[in-house]
This record gives C-alpha cells, structure tokens and sequence, in this order.
C-alpha cells in the first residue's frame, strides 16, 4: 500500500525541480531510495543538500563513496554547506563537521544553524568531546560577529525593556557576491541558535543570559521572523517570494510598534518596525497609525515614501490618512505648505 508519505513524495518530485533541497530532503524523511541514487550531482544539485538526504534515508554506502571522491569537496552555498556539516555529524566526523561549518563566512546565523545541528547530534551520541569543541567554536563565532559585522552579542540579560543599542545592533554585513549592501546581521536570531546550541552542550547558565537577551527584544511572530524559515540572505539568494503589499497591516505588529512608542519613542519604535521585515503595506500603515497618534507630519511623510512601493490602493488611503493628520498638527508653515500640496495632490489624483 502506498503511504502518505510516500505519495506525497511522488507528487512533489513531479512537481518541483529534480533535485530541488525540499524533494531531496521528502525523499529522504519518506523512504524514496530509488529517486535519491538516480540523483547525480550537477549545477542544479548542492552536494550539501544531497550529502544529508542520503545520510537521513540510511544510503550511508553511497555517501561514503560519494565522500571518498570528492564529490563533496565543494557542498555549495552557506545553506548546503550547512547540510553537508550536519551530515558529517550524522556519519560521526564532528572534527569534520566543525571544520565545515567553520567555512560559511557570509552568512552567520547559517553558521549558527550549524552548530546548533552538529550539538544536536552530538548530544545524541553521548559526545561530550565533540560538545566542547562546539562550544569553542560557538565562541569564536561571537568574536566574528563583533570584528567582521559590529554585533556584539554579550548585552545586559536582566533588562526587561527593549534597548535601543540592541535594535540598532544591525550592521551593514560584510559584502558577498549578488547580495545588496543593505543586508544586515540580526542580533537576536544568532542569539537563539547559539543559546539553544549552548544548552543543548549543558552550558544552562550562558544559555540562559543569551536567552533573555533575545527576550529583551520585542519580536513579532511571522512568516519573516520565523527561525524554521531560511535565513533572510539565503531567502534573498534563492528568490523567496515576499509579498510587497497585503490586504491590510499587521494588527499585532501594529500595537507592538505602538507600545514601543510610547514606552521609549518613536526613534525607536520606528527602528523596531524596520527590524521586522514587513510588508511595504504594513510598514506604510502602521507608521501612517504612529504618525496619526502622534499628529507627526514627518512620521506621515515615512509613510506615504514606502506606500509607494504596497500600489496605488495604499498609496491613496496614505495620501488620505495625510490630509487628516496635517490638519491636526500645529499651525506652523510648514504643516500649511504640506496640506495645501496634498489636496492639489489629491484632487490630482482623483481625476
């Protein structure tokens, strides 16, 4: 009898690239050996994504001869290589896990997600010599993030308001091939695989100082925050869809941006709302909100500039929402000169 499993391993192989990560990795979890061994390594198969299907589905002679040739000497990108460090795990070469999770150099919290499986199996196998190393290397890790991308991960663990320092904590990440300048290091989710690394190692009491850093920052769950998700830059490199406009803001994100407004400003409550990767619509609304509340024409100003890129639906109910809060604020020309080109815009608009 066909399994659901295996139906829908059918089903995705018919429908998804041959190769593609997420049909290598279903084949593996569903028993689908016959697909795995007619997979041969080419521009579109990452060695890396390969090494750990074959391991998972218990093909563990064909990785070794695959291993023995070298057809792994180059697993690919940071999120293969990743793959191929915890299938070296898997096989029990920690000291080779390590080295390889060593080498992803550009995209941190993918060296993080490393660690974090390669302790994982460690933990499993009763290899506490090979839990210290991770240990070690997890160190060398966060010394990395200070030199080469200014984050520094030792922050007070008591506070129980969000620290501006840690919300700007995001800079710029060292430039790789393909990837825009703009891409930064979040603190806060190397944070939470290196704590989950650290406790799964028994190192509870620096588990727990980093876990309440992560809790200090004030995180919406989303699709964008979401740590089972690939990694912003791997997202980026790969072509995730990611929707520029939705049909209305986020309503949690909303009130946790105007909380963080009136405890600590606005400064800061617009830093954390770009930290969340909305959507331009939600981005465009909330800060159209913060501006509405706080009878801020600059705030609205913000808002109409990335209502621009959420289309014309957001763009007008901004340019609305604009009308109304430039005649609330103060008297002053500025606030005149700005409603007076607003309702000319308008009235351009509408016609």
């Amino acid at each position: 009898m066909l399994t659901a499993s295996c139906a829908f391993a059918i089903i995705l192989r018919a429908s998804r690239p041959f190769g593609n990560n997420l049909a290598l990795q279903t084949a593996a979890v569903s028993g689908d050996v016959e697909y795995l061994r007619a997979v041969e390594l080419s521009g579109f198969v990452k060695p890396g994504n390969l090494a750990l299907a074959l391991v998972e589905a218990n093909l563990v002679p064909e990785f070794d001869a695959l291993h023995a040739a070298g057809a792994f000497a180059h697993p690919g990108p940071e999120d293969a290589a990743k793959r191929f460090a915890w299938a070296l795990a898997r096989r029990g070469d920690f000291e080779k896990a390590l080295e390889i999770s060593a080498t992803i150099s550009d995209d941190p919290e993918e060296e993080a997600r490393a660690l974090f499986h390669v302790a994982e199996t460690a933990r499993v196998a009763g290899n506490s010599e090979a839990l210290k190393r991770v240990v070690d290397q997890v160190h060398r890790l966060r010394g990395k993030l200070i030199v080469e991308h200014g984050v520094n991960i030792h922050l007070p663990s008591k506070s129980t308001m969000m620290p501006e320092a840690a919300i700007f904590a995001r800079a710029p990440a060292k430039k790789a091939k393909g990837v825009p300048t703009g891409f930064f290091v979040e603190q806060w989710r190397i944070e939470s695989w290196i704590a989950a690394t650290l406790l799964l190692a028994d190192e509870t009491e620096r588990a727990t100082d980093i876990a309440e850093t992560v809790c200090s920052f004030v995180i919406v769950p989303s699709e964008q925050t979401s740590l089972a998700l690939a990694t912003p830059r791997t997202a980026y490199l790969k072509g995730h869809v990611q929707l520029h406009s939705a049909s209305g803001p986020d309503e949690g994100l909303q009130e946790q941006v105007l909380e963080v407004a009136e405890l600590q400003g606005t400064t800061v409550a617009r830093g954390f709302l770009h930290s969340q990767s909305a959507s331009a619509n939600s981005q465009a609304q909330i800060l159209a909100a913060l501006a509405r509340r706080e009878r801020d024409p600059v705030l609205w100003l913000d808002a109409l500039i990335v209502s621009r890129a959420a289309g014309p639906v957001t763009l007008r109910d901004i340019l609305d929402e604009g009308e109304i809060i430039l005649s609330q604020a103060e008297d002053d020309p500025t606030s005149t000169y700005l409603l007076a080109q607003l309702r000319e815009s308008i009235a351009r608009y509408g016609s």
